[in-house]
């Protein structure tokens, strides 16, 4: 991933990880490689709600429109955490041809946000992230990072202590 952080300092840097995904929702990311100006921001693992087939399982959608995004017909879902975590209200767009996820943007109470915009690929039978486009607006430190996923290792085990942050 390549970070852009803009606030408390101004800097750019390529962070390597892992991410991983275990059905029915859980997902993570593992923080490989950082520089070391920036390994204090970043380093260490993470549970994720990046991953579109985490996210029934853990919102309510509140109210669906029609729109358009980018020339795209799109619905946008409103929807709240279904447990408490800190999130006021997170919008979805999902494409109306295929219900591909195309974005999404968690609304904190303070007004700070975290977006992503995503772009999917066709992997055997799934329609996983090719790349993610991720905002920060954070009342201490705002980013913007690009992903761009490598290979996928499909149906292998993987540990639940991987989605323990730590």
């Amino acid at each position: 991933m390549n970070v852009s952080l803009h606030k408390p300092l101004g800097f750019k840097a390529g962070i390597d990880g892992t991410a991983y995904y275990k059905a029915p929702g859980k997902s993570a990311l593992v923080i490989t490689k950082t520089p070391p100006v920036i390994g204090g921001f970043f380093k260490g693992q993470y549970n994720l709600d990046l991953v579109p087939q985490a996210w029934p399982a853990k919102y309510k959608v509140s109210s669906v429109q029609s729109s358009t995004r980018n020339g795209v017909a799109v619905y946008e879902l409103l929807a709240t955490s279904k447990a408490p975590i800190g999130v006021d209200h997170v919008v979805f767009d999902v494409a109306q041809n295929g219900y591909a996820p195309l974005s999404a943007q968690w609304i904190y109470p303070d007004r700070s946000s975290v977006s992503i915009s995503l772009a999917s690929t066709r992997v055997s039978s799934y329609q996983l992230p090719q790349s993610e486009t991720v905002t920060v607006a954070m009342p201490k430190y705002n980013l913007d990072a690009t992903s761009n996923f490598g290979q996928y290792s499909l149906n292998v085990p993987v540990a639940d202590s991987v989605f323990v942050t730590k």
